[in-house]
């Protein structure tokens, strides 16, 4: 059986990966772990939330939102075409 525990979401130039199965964050009590690889400044009109203690995590650009949380991450997306 196998379960998605990290993402990662291209934001323009940038990458954010959001990580519940690493080591470090299971170590920190089960908070999810956020890197952000950025080219100079996070793109314009990103945003990344922390909730419940970093327990639920929401990045947000554009039409896009991404909620994660340790039992699910679920993003909604407008296709481009």
């Amino acid at each position: 059986m196998a379960c998605t525990c990290a993402i990662s979401i291209r934001s323009g130039d940038d990458v954010i990966v959001v990580d519940s199965c690493r080591e470090r964050a299971l170590a920190k009590g089960g908070n999810m772990m956020v890197d952000v690889l950025l080219n100079g400044e996070l793109t314009s009109g990103t945003k990344i939330l922390s909730e419940n203690n970093g327990r639920k995590i929401k990045v947000i650009h554009s039409d896009v939102t991404c909620e994660l949380t340790m039992d699910k991450m679920q993003c909604n997306s407008v296709t481009e075409i």
